[in-house]
């Protein structure tokens, strides 16, 4: 039984892996430690309402940080986010459920 998590196919972790792989060093990027949070919670397929019930925010706020987080990262949506969290180290490969 899944028990609300989230379950990436074996095709998407095997690219996210190969990407992790092919650029270790990504870009560093100035987030904040809440943006770090919150950019791995998001990665780890957590959504917004559910990143604000467990930080004790609100939803508004958690928004308003992921939009920061995709402005930083240059990014558009929450695969290339999470793209980037696996190669700046902030998820580990094996905290995805497959």
């Amino acid at each position: 039984m899944m028990h609300g998590k989230r379950f990436i196919c074996q095709h998407a972790m095997e690219l996210l892996i190969e990407e992790q792989s092919t650029d270790s060093h990504p870009e560093t990027v100035n987030l904040t430690k809440t943006e770090q949070e919150i950019l791995k919670d998001i990665a780890l397929g957590m959504t917004t309402k559910e990143i604000a019930a467990k930080r004790f925010s609100s939803f508004h706020t958690v928004n308003t940080h992921r939009k920061n987080i995709f402005r930083k990262l240059g990014v558009n949506n929450v695969h290339e986010a999470t793209k980037y969290a696996l190669r700046a180290g902030l998820v580990d490969a094996a905290e995805y459920y497959i």
